[in-house]
């Protein structure tokens, strides 16, 4: 269940969360494929996520619902 998509500030690359899956996918935007899926036991429902402007972080954060 993707809930939301960030995209790195070079345009390659986009990070879905997923919430049900307490994942976040990293996709390709030039072959809209997924090369990684980041998982960690400390995920729950992961909702937003925000891409540092120099691209090398990540940051996701939960519902709290």
């Amino acid at each position: 269940n993707p809930i939301y998509a960030a995209v790195s500030s070079d345009g390659t690359r986009v990070y879905v969360t997923n919430g049900v899956s307490n994942s976040v996918s990293v996709i390709n935007t030039s072959t809209n494929a997924v090369v990684a899926t980041i998982t960690d036991p400390s995920f729950s429902n992961p909702y937003a996520a925000s891409v540092s402007p120099d691209g090398t972080s990540v940051y996701s954060w939960e519902s709290s619902r």
